[in-house]
């Protein structure tokens, strides 16, 4: 018996020295994790800070940031030689050196360097140290950053898009290393999970030995013991959690009176039946019968955690969120379950309702034009907009360093004017309770309204909110209003809503004779006193209480002198419901336009008559030339009929050309007076029946015999214009055409009439002899003749180019010398009654 005693005893002393064995260099490897998990706090600590104190640096240019990126950047570079060293294999000293430059604890060093020895090969410290590596090298590059840029600073300053450009590149740099420190703690966490579940299982397994070397009847005691405390503790009704027992085919023994509020089934219902047939979703079903399995196997809970959040079902179907935590029984050797439930569907619930506040409250923040700042008592910062940011321009990228407020503050310190004094208002406000309302006026120009008010919880002053509103545009238009009331030529006056004055501008009190805008106000009564006519005083008041503005109403008014005086008024009233509470008016003294205006309609009158007198006399002219002509012309065929010799048929021929051109001159001069003087007279136009009067009109002109006419209409719908006018246009344009055409070779004339979106499109063309190119912008000029071959007296283009846009159309030329001209012309369809157009009935 003895002899079995000490053999328990033995294997009871290995066990326990084999437990310590374990333990020990299990706690060294996990302690030393820890200690490089800690490092990369540091590391990461460092890190940030050189990179903020760079791009403050890069921001102000001053010495102190520079001096704290080389701090901070200190750290990392310092880890950064420790595992060159030990990769290197170099002396235990440099080592140390390197981590304790990296801020690690001068009791970790030696187990941090064990753990990299005696590890760095086992893939888990493989991964870390790459990681570490690939972090060295991006702090190596935000090292040789900061040396560009500082040098850039150093001999000049850098451009604004430069600055933006580098704190672009740091942050890209911050990212980076943000992701690969990340990256470097969750390997070394997940080794040290798997350490020390490694330790848990070797623990439970050495100590299941113990305890079965210490008997069963202290585990039975305990079991005992245990039961006793989970029957006490389930058994109790009130309680707020849902108690559900059950065995290891998942049939309910056990439901109190919360599981029935919670799920819906009372105890008589679910009492009997399964939990996967119940409350269990059927995607968690597996996952619930493996814990059961793995429980009665090998003893493994059910849950990895003594709480976890899941779901379950309730009795109508819907998902509840709870929290579950389940305690393991025997009871006979048979596996029994008590699951505790709190329902987490109220907490889920306020959780949400927070998120959506404060997602709302970040969106009414960032979605408001004015720049939101809040601080605590002692000045930190609590939060800012993004608006914020853009108005004292700001990185936003800086916005997560804005932590108290004295780094706000070296932000703004050297925009705003009267720095000195507005720092020292801002620290008096902290402590203060009141509202406080001032203009910040920055040396840029800009002008900022800031508002800020204190933040009281349960009755403390807590800290301050502070809004800033950019109102350069405000206030520049009130001083341009300003500027323009005070500069304007015209008169500017604001009455009250009786109609009294309360300010006029200098130009008002010029214009009606006053010393000054004192006196003015004092003197007159309101503007209705100053008119002459008081039907337009009733005329004005009428239109402002119809549409409350009057625009351009021309008026007398009496100066202080009593002269008086013409101005045109423009007039807007202010309405509080029905009652005018302002009036703002301008007059513009228009007595020398009206004078001007009086003359002018004395002076057309007598152009007018003049007008009259020209035509009357252009018509006797016209007249009392052409008879004499025609009975030049009468007498001359006369002397042709009668065979005369040649030679007199010569000079019979000479005066009938004369006799012609003149007449052709006179009646071109009788046209312009027509075309200049005449309105233009609407009527249906037929086409077909013109072009045909005109062409019969033109059979006297030489060379009309040999030529070949082509007529092409094309009209969807009627047109109403000018008649004489547009029979003038084609008898000129199929004329000149005539006269120019080209002996050499068969000769024709074209004439198109037809339909465009631009309107109706009259088209001549003809085969001749072409005009020449650099003469082609001169051909529409008066008395211009573009042809040796022309006879007339320059006038036939110049007046249908007159008539042409008389009637609102255009008129283009298209030539070719020796090969064709052609003259377009576009004229816009007329409205008639309620139709543009009217469908030709067949």
């Amino acid at each position: 018996m003895i002899k079995i005693r000490l053999t328990a005893l033995s294997i009871l002393f290995m066990i326990c020295t084999i437990l310590i064995s374990i333990n020990y260099y299990t706690l060294r490897t996990t302690s030393a994790v820890r200690a490089y998990i800690s490092g990369e706090s540091q590391y990461s600590k460092g890190q940030k800070d050189a990179s903020n104190n760079l791009m403050l640096y890069l921001i102000t240019n001053e010495e102190q940031y520079w001096s704290a990126f080389e701090k901070g950047l200190s750290i990392p570079i310092g880890d950064s030689l420790a595992r060159i060293a030990m990769q290197t294999g170099d002396s235990i000293q440099q080592m140390q050196e390197g981590l304790l430059q990296g801020k690690n604890h001068e009791k970790d060093i030696d187990h941090m360097i064990w753990l990299f020895e005696k590890f760095q090969n086992i893939s888990f410290m493989k991964e870390a140290i790459s990681i570490w590596k690939e972090g060295d090298f991006h702090v190596g590059r935000l090292s040789d950053l900061g040396m560009k840029y500082r040098q850039v600073i150093l001999t000049g300053k850098l451009t604004k898009s430069e600055t933006i450009n580098a704190l672009k590149q740091i942050s890209e740099v911050s990212d980076l290393l943000t992701t690969i420190e990340r990256d470097f703690s969750t390997v070394l966490g997940k080794t040290a999970r798997t350490i020390n579940s490694w330790l848990f299982w070797v623990n439970v397994f050495f100590i299941v030995l113990l305890i079965g070397l210490a008997g069963r009847l202290g585990l039975r005691a305990l079991k005992k013991l245990t039961t006793a405390n989970a029957l006490r503790n389930n058994l109790m009704n009130g309680s707020f959690e849902s108690s559900i027992w059950y065995d290891k085919d998942s049939v309910i023994s056990f439901w109190n009176p919360q599981a029935e509020k919670t799920f819906g089934w009372t105890k008589d219902e679910i009492i009997g039946q399964k939990l996967t047939d119940t409350i269990i979703p059927k995607e968690l079903i597996n996952q619930h019968q493996e814990g059961i399995k793995n429980y009665i196997r090998v003893g493994i809970p059910p849950l990895p955690n003594p709480r976890v959040e899941t779901i379950a079902l309730h009795k109508d179907g819907t998902v509840i969120p709870i929290e579950l935590s389940i305690l393991t029984l025997n009871e006979n050797q048979d596996a029994l379950f008590c699951a505790h439930i709190y329902d987490l569907r109220a907490k889920k619930e306020l959780e949400d309702q927070n998120i959506k506040r404060a997602s709302y409250l970040h969106t009414i923040l960032n979605s408001t034009d004015n720049g939101i700042l809040a601080t605590n008592q002692a000045g930190e910062a609590l939060e800012a907009n993004e608006q914020f940011a853009h108005l004292w321009k700001i990185n936003t990228a800086q916005l997560d360093i804005i932590r108290d407020f004295k780094t706000v503050a070296a932000f703004i310190y050297d925009q705003i004017e009267n720095a000195d004094e507005t720092w020292t208002e801002l620290i008096e406000l902290h402590s203060s309770n009141d509202t406080h309302t001032c203009l910040v006026h920055c040396k840029d120009g800009r002008i900022f309204e800031r508002h800020s008010v204190p933040m009281i919880l349960d009755g403390k002053n807590v800290g301050r909110v502070w809004s800033f509103r950019n109102i350069t545009e405000k206030k520049n238009a009130e001083d341009k209003y300003r500027e323009l009331f005070e500069n304007s030529l015209e008169g500017i006056y604001v009455a009250d809503g009786e109609g009294s004055f309360t300010t006029v501008n200098p130009a008002m009190v010029k214009m009606f004779g006053y010393e000054s805008r004192e006196e003015f106000c004092k003197l007159v009564p309101g503007a209705g006193s100053l008119m002459v006519n008081q039907q337009d005083r009733m005329k004005i008041r009428e239109l402002l209480q119809m549409t409350g503005e009057v625009n351009g109403i021309e008026h007398q008014v009496y100066k202080k002198n009593g002269d008086i005086i013409w101005v045109r008024s423009n007039i807007r009233v202010h309405f509080n419901g029905s009652n005018p509470i302002k009036y703002e008016g301008s007059l513009e003294d228009i007595t020398d336009r009206k004078e001007a205006q009086n003359l002018l309609v004395q002076q057309i009158d007598e152009l007018k008559k003049v007008n009259f007198e020209l035509d009357r006399f252009v018509y006797s002219v016209s007249h009392d030339l052409r008879a004499p002509l025609l009975s030049i012309k009468g007498l001359v065929n006369i002397s042709i009929t009668e065979k005369p010799s040649p030679p007199l048929m010569k000079y019979l021929e000479l005066i009938t050309t004369s006799v012609d051109r003149l007449d052709k001159f006179i009646m071109d001069i009788l046209d312009y007076s027509r075309n200049s003087r005449l309105e233009i007279q609407y009527q249906l136009i037929h086409f077909d029946t013109i072009i045909q009067e005109t062409i019969n009109n033109l059979s006297h002109i030489g060379g009309y015999q040999r030529l070949k006419f082509k007529n092409k209409i094309e009209l969807n719908h009627p047109f109403k214009t000018d008649k004489r006018r547009i029979s003038m246009i084609l008898s000129n344009l199929i004329s000149n055409a005539i006269k120019y055409q080209d002996y050499d070779k068969a000769s024709e004339i074209m004439i198109e009439i037809s339909e465009s979106a631009a309107g109706l499109r009259i088209e001549v063309a003809d085969n001749g002899i072409g005009i020449e190119p650099d003469q082609q912008c001169k051909i529409f000029d008066m008395f211009y003749r573009a042809s040796d071959r022309s006879k007339g007296a320059g006038l036939g283009l110049y007046i249908i180019k007159e008539a042409v846009e008389k009637m609102n159309g255009s008129i283009e030329l298209n030539s070719m010398l020796g090969k064709f001209t052609r003259f377009t012309i576009t004229l816009p369809f007329i409205k008639t009654n309620n139709h543009l157009h009217k469908k030709i009935e067949a």
